[in-house]
C-alpha cells in the first residue's frame, strides 16, 4: 500500500464531439490528505489554433463560448507550469469522472 500525503485532483471540459474530443478546459485541486485541506487549486481555457474548425457541441453544459475558444492568454501558460508542478509533487492523481476524463487529461499531462 502506498502513503498518500498529497493527490491531485483533476477535472476536464471537452467540446462533446464523440469522434474528436478536444479539452477545452482543465481544472485541478492539490489536496493535502494529511492536513485535509485544499492546497491550492487552478483552472484555464485551452486555447485552440484560431484557424481550427473544432467546435464546442457541449456548450450548453460546460457554458464555454464557442467565441472565446479561440483567444490566447498567458494565463494558460502560467497554469501549465503550475499543473507540472503540482502533477510532479502528487503521490496519486485523481480523476472526478475517471472513465471519461482520463483519455484527455492523461493526453494534456504527457504535453508537460
Amino acid at each position: 500500500m502506498i502513503e498518500v500525503n498529497n493527490c491531485l485532483i483533476i477535472d476536464t471540459e471537452t467540446n462533446g464531439d464523440n469522434e474528436h474530443q478536444t479539452v477545452l478546459e482543465i481544472g485541478a485541486i492539490f489536496y493535502s490528505v494529511d492536513h485535509q485541506t485544499m492546497l491550492s487549486c487552478g483552472s484555464s481555457l485551452i486555447s485552440l489554433e484560431p484557424d481550427s474548425n473544432i467546435i464546442n457541441h457541449a456548450e450548453l453544459i460546460n457554458k464555454i463560448p464557442n467565441s472565446i475558444m479561440r483567444t490566447p492568454h498567458c494565463g494558460e501558460s502560467y497554469f501549465r507550469e503550475y499543473l507540472e508542478t503540482v502533477y510532479n509533487e502528487a503521490d496519486v492523481i485523481l480523476a472526478h469522472n475517471k472513465s471519461f476524463d482520463q483519455p484527455h487529461y492523461k493526453l494534456f499531462l504527457d504535453t508537460l
